[in-house]
Formats: C-alpha cells, structure tokens, sequence
C-alpha cells in the first residue's frame, strides 16, 4: 500500500512539474496477538451472549511493543458511536463499557485459570 501510495504521488508530481521527496520515518511491522489471549476474549464473548467479532487493528498500540516480551497480547475492542475511534468526538456509550469490563474480567478469569 505504500509503495502504491508513493508511486501514485510521484506520477502527480511529475505531471506538476515538481520534485518529490519520501523519507520513511519508522517501519513497524504488524504483530499478531496470542492465539490464547483471543480464544479467551472470544469465548468470553460467546458465553455472555455478547456479539463479537474479530478484527484487524491499524492503529500504532502498545502491544506492538509487548509483543516483544514474554507477555501474550490481545486486544479488546468496544464500539464507538459513528465507527469514530482515536479521535476527540469518540464516544462510547456506557452499557458498551459495562459489557467491555464484563468480557475482559471473564477472559482475564479465564487466562489466570480462575
């Protein structure tokens, strides 16, 4: 995608006259989260009748850098009002929180075997 992305900007500036210039500030590659972590928040989900669904996140987290570490990651996602996420008119209603805290206390339950 970025490789299509600056191909495409270079073709505009050369039909502009100007010179372009692309300097990769940082190069993160994806991680995946633990198969152990998401099976947990998944059946978590299914046993509070709880819609779900897995996802792919874009966004820059800090389980990109746990990931690293010994420490399985896995993220949990609530819904947001409009799809509007990392970004100041976010905004989570209150029974989609509950139900948030709800599924990560069962999936941390059932992680830590309790």
């Amino acid at each position: 995608m970025v490789r299509s992305a600056c191909e495409e900007a270079e073709a505009i500036a050369a039909r502009c006259g100007l010179e372009l210039e692309v300097t990769t500030i940082v190069e993160d590659a994806p991680v995946p989260c633990a198969p152990t972590v998401v099976a947990a928040i998944e059946t978590s989900c299914q046993a509070l009748e709880i819609s779900h669904r897995r996802m792919i996140s874009g966004a820059y987290h800090d389980a990109m850098i746990v990931e690293a570490t010994p420490i399985p990651i896995g993220m949990l996602f609530v819904p947001s009002a409009g799809g509007i996420s990392h970004h100041p008119n976010e905004s989570t209603a209150a029974a989609d929180v509950d139900r948030g805290v709800a599924v990560l206390a069962a999936a941390l339950a059932r992680i830590s075997g309790g």
